[in-house]
């Protein structure tokens, strides 16, 4: 075996997390707030609805910095398992073009979702 971590080994964890810390480095580096727990990631961002573009590119960045590093580690981003979701009213969001909301990704393009989630206890939904 020339790379990865035996399933079930003691050094496992620790060597997951030295193989994955580079990863807040990169989300440091674009400014995005961040929350990492096992193999999943999350980021979040906020700002006035009239810097929807800013948090767009800002966000599309950091997701394509994060894909070329899961690739130069032999791992692959899943666009499939990958969501964005916008949490404002709905007279907020309805200023905002559909399209404008979508979230490019290296040839792929993340739309947006309705969905609930928990973040450190708190229940967010997304309209």
């Amino acid at each position: 075996m020339d790379c990865s971590v035996p399933h079930g080994s003691a050094l496992g964890p620790l060597e997951f997390i030295s193989y994955t810390d580079e990863v807040s480095e990169i989300f440091s580096r674009h400014a995005v707030n961040y929350h990492l727990f096992a193999d999943d990631k999350q980021l979040s961002e906020s700002d006035k609805v009239s810097d929807t573009s800013a948090i767009i590119c800002r966000v599309s960045a950091c997701v394509t910095d994060i894909a070329t590093w899961c690739a130069s580690r032999r791992l692959q981003l899943n666009a499939a398992k990958t969501e964005i979701a916008w949490f404002d009213s709905r007279a907020n969001l309805n200023k905002i073009s559909g399209s404008d909301l979508c979230l490019p990704v290296g040839s792929n393009v993340i739309k947006p979702r309705e969905l609930s989630c928990s973040r450190f206890g708190v229940y967010l939904d997304s309209y």
